[in-house]
Formats: structure tokens, sequence, C-alpha cells
């Protein structure tokens, strides 16, 4: 229909494009008026959507529309159910002791999304995942949605596999280890000795790489330790030492209690920087020079260090 609804609202089965989209199937054709539908944090314009909606509307192609939103909402359903499922099968595995003790919790409000999250996570069920999430951190008895990249579906594969009882495994090490991400013991003189690696698979495992590979592009702690991994190792295992990470991470909330609480990259910067400081002061006093703090009226030289 010569419709680019598309390439003005990067997701158009957000909020603002479906209300377009329904409006179209129900016979709304104006342009103009279809485009005031436009949410105020959509970066294009209402000229720009209404020029994107100038299309020739064939019959074949409404009626096509038409039976995928059906679709649509359909698997929407069908996805709504089968999480709620879920929820309670989750309330039926916590058990009693725990969920008198987090009772309070179920009554305490979730905070609002802000509106540029809604548009999408209304949509699709955000308040459904949230349950979810609320049900899992009951079972569990920690957030485990709180540590960056670890999102529902991973929590879920970590509840269907193991469960809360961490019994089994005496510390984070033997975690990692029957998870197949901990660093190999095959080594001599610092240099694996040939031969083939024993490997473990298993969901859990598998379920930590892949969120390890999404912490690439995560603006958290996590997420800059990741890429100055990426920086000096191979991404295989880069993506390996922060499955660990994100192992022992999880077993330490579960077994312990602990809350995880985010650093932010600015924290990371910082311990990078001071690292580095420690290392030149070393290497200074290695070569015979006692490395000084300039005072704040002295003028520091180029070279970022003075030398007594």
């Amino acid at each position: 229909m010569n419709v680019r609804l598309d390439s003005v609202i990067s997701d158009i089965t957000g909020q603002i494009g479906m209300k377009i989209l329904r409006a179209i199937i129900d016979g709304e054709r104006d342009p103009r008026r279809l485009a005031s539908f436009r949410h105020r944090r959509i970066k294009a314009g209402e000229n720009r959507i209404a020029a994107s909606l100038e299309g020739t509307w064939r019959e074949e192609h409404l009626f096509a529309l038409e039976q995928a939103m059906q679709r649509y909402d359909f698997l929407d359903r069908q996805l709504e159910d089968c999480e709620a499922r879920i929820a309670e099968q989750i309330d039926d595995l916590t058990p009693s002791d725990r969920s008198e003790d987090d009772g309070a919790a179920d009554e305490t409000p979730l905070p609002e999304a802000d509106d540029a999250a809604s548009n999408t996570a209304s949509h699709r069920g955000g308040g459904r995942k949230r349950a979810v999430t609320t049900a899992l951190a009951h079972m569990m008895g920690a957030e485990l949605t709180a540590i960056p990249t670890i999102g529902t579906g991973i929590a879920l594969t970590i509840v269907s596999e193991i469960g809360p009882d961490f019994s089994a495994f005496p510390s984070a090490q033997h975690f990692c280890s029957w998870l197949g991400v901990a660093p190999g013991i095959r080594i001599s003189g610092g240099k694996p000795l040939p031969g083939r690696a024993q490997k473990a698979v298993n969901p859990v495992g598998q379920a930590l790489r892949m969120a390890a590979l999404s912490a690439r592009r995560s603006q958290t702690f996590i997420g800059a330790k990741h890429r100055a991994r990426l920086a000096r190792k191979d991404a295989p295992v880069a993506i390996t030492a922060t499955a660990r990470e994100l192992a022992c991470l999880i077993y330490l909330m579960v077994t312990r209690g602990e809350e995880h609480v985010e650093k932010g990259v600015e924290a990371f910067e910082k311990r990078r920087i001071d690292r580095a400081l420690t290392n030149l002061h070393r290497q200074a006093r290695a070569l015979g020079y006692q490395p000084v703090q300039p005072a704040e009226d002295q003028e520091v030289p180029k070279d970022g260090m003075a030398m007594a």
C-alpha cells in the first residue's frame, strides 16, 4: 500500500504504532488524523508521519493487514495465558515460609515506567513480565533480574534447571565448574597444555553465555568490564569469563541473600585509572624514582607525574 510507518516509528508494535494500525483497520484513511496519534517522545514529527501514511489502501492489502492483526492478538493472548500459568507454577513451588516472609512485597506497588518505556511495555505485557519477575524473586529469595543482562527468560532457565536450592554446590567455584564456565586447569607455566578440554553443556551455562554476549552494549559496570576483556582477549574467552562473573553473582545472591548493587561505568573507569596509576608508581620505584603527589598550586608536568 506504499505505507512506510516502520520508517518513522522504530517499533510499530508499540502503543502508538498499534493504535495507528488499528485505526487503519477500523476505516481511518486520513494521514493527518492518523499522525495525530503521535507521542511527544517520538522523534519524527506529525508531517513526516503523515507523509509515511500516504498509501493506496488496496482492499486485498487491508484484508491481509486485518488478518495479521488477528493473528498477533491471538498469539498475544496465548503468551498472556502461558505467563500466567508460569507465575502460578512458581507460586506453587515457592516454599511456604518464604512466601509468608515476602507476603508484604505483593502489596507493594511496582514503580511505574516512564512514558517512553511504557509505549512498548504496556502492549507487550510488561505488567505480566513484572508479575513473573516478582514471583521468581519470591521463589529464589533474590531478585536475579537486578543483575544487568539477566532477564526473565534466563532467570526462568535457572529456576527450571536448579531451583532455589543451591546446596549441591559447596562454593561458587563448584557452581561455575558445573556450568562449564570455570577456567581450565590443564595449565603449566602459564600456558594451556595440549589436548581436548573437558566440556560441560547445560542450559544454564548456555543462557549465561548469551547474557554475557549481550553485555557488550550494556552501559553498566559489567558491560564496561566485558568490553575491557574483549579488548585484550579473544571473544569466546571474554564471553566465558563474563558468564563466570554472572554465575558468581547469582550464587552469592541465592546462597547469601546479597543484593546486587549497580556501580556504573564511572566506577569501572575510576578503578581502571587507579590501577594504571598504581602500576606506573610501581614501575617508577623499580627504576629508582619516588613518585610524589604535586601540591595544589604546583603545575603538573606534561607527563602527569612528579618525581623526587
